[in-house]
């Protein structure tokens, strides 16, 4: 039996030494050189060498190191395992998180669209609600089309003093065909353009007056036939009066043929009465002045000057039978003459 001063003392904590087979015993040096070297080697290389890596190992398990080799090489790959683990559960994270998000993105966008649908078809159905809508107005009472909440294509306006227009309207404004009934029985029925009767229409009044022809700004203009209680006149017309060349017939029976200026005969023209006397010469203003010529009822013609309707100047008098005086007239009075009495080489004015 051995002395105590030859065995080896290990402490509770140290591994204990073993008899080797040759009955040598193995010191606690020894096991911790060796356990130290199979350390650093297993950590640098991370795997066994093939030449004496099997014994090495065996030596390992025989001096009890392995639990305390694999609990350095777990840690040291946990070491490595751990942030790319903790880099893909963050990704995994944001991935989720944008999917998240990206939900809630493509439910607001369906539902803004969805939105705007709907605001369309309110749209729609508003605008065929008030497409036949009447309301009042400083302009009356209006009953038909809108846009945008103007007067806009067919409708009717009646105002307070029974005056009414129906037909179409553009941007607000009568523009088309239309017809305005006065409270008076007068009757406007043509085109219009901006609120203004103009282009081709007809209008009659009560007293069975009647124009038909063009309109400008809603005054006659252009080619027309005015017939009044007066006559009828056809022919030219300019901001609503008889202007340019035209034909009057009275319902007396006269009748001028020539030019007109602000409804007067003005310029040249043919006047002639229903009892036969006739003027042809110049005009100012609806009278006579100037070189004409009229024939009187007798068959007597005067060729000569004209002033306020009355022969007045230089004139000659033609007979029936071919004879012709010259002499001087006066507010329409023969003054003398000039020369004798005269037949054939009639002279001209």
């Amino acid at each position: 039996m051995a002395s105590p001063a030859d065995e080896t003392t290990v402490s509770p904590g140290e591994p204990k030494g073993r008899t080797g087979g040759d009955g040598d015993t193995v010191t606690r040096g020894e096991v911790e050189e060796v356990t130290t070297t199979n350390r650093e080697e297993r950590v640098d290389e991370r795997a066994p060498e093939k030449d004496g890596g099997g014994e090495e190992m065996e030596e390992v398990q025989e001096t009890g190191s392995r639990p305390n080799i694999v609990a350095t090489v777990e840690d040291s790959m946990m070491d490595h395992i751990a942030p790319e683990s903790a880099a893909a559960e963050k990704n995994a994270d944001d991935d989720e998180r944008a999917e998240m998000r990206q939900v809630p993105e493509e439910d607001a966008a369906k539902a803004q669209k969805a939105q705007k649908k709907v605001m369309r078809s309110r749209a729609a159905a508003v605008k065929a609600k008030i497409k036949s809508v009447g309301y009042v107005g400083h302009e009356g009472v209006y009953k038909g089309d809108l846009d945008s909440g103007i007067r806009h294509g067919h409708g009717k306006i009646t105002w307070t003093g029974g005056n009414y227009y129906e037909g179409e309207f553009k941007n607000g404004l009568r523009d088309g065909h239309g017809v305005y009934q006065f409270a008076n029985g007068r009757v406007y029925e043509g085109a219009w353009k901006c609120g203004q009767r103009s282009g081709l229409g007809v209008e009659h009044w009560p007293n069975h007056d009647r124009y038909e022809g063009d309109f400008l700004n809603g005054k006659f203009h252009g080619e027309g036939k005015l017939v009044t209680r007066a006559g009828a006149y056809e022919g030219s017309f300019k901001n609503g009066l008889r202007e340019g060349r035209g034909v009057f017939e009275w319902k007396t029976g006269d009748m001028y043929n020539g030019l007109w200026k602000a409804n007067f005969m003005h310029g040249h023209g043919k006047y002639v009465s229903r009892h036969d006397s006739v003027y042809d010469g110049d005009w100012q203003y609806g009278v006579k002045e100037g070189q004409g010529g009229e024939l009187s009822e007798d068959g007597n013609k005067y060729d000569g000057e004209f002033k306020k309707n009355m022969k007045d100047g230089k004139g000659i008098i033609r007979y029936p039978n071919g004879k012709w005086r010259e002499g001087l007239w006066s507010r329409g009075e023969h003054i003398k003459w000039i020369g004798a009495l005269r037949i054939g080489g009639v002279k001209k004015h």
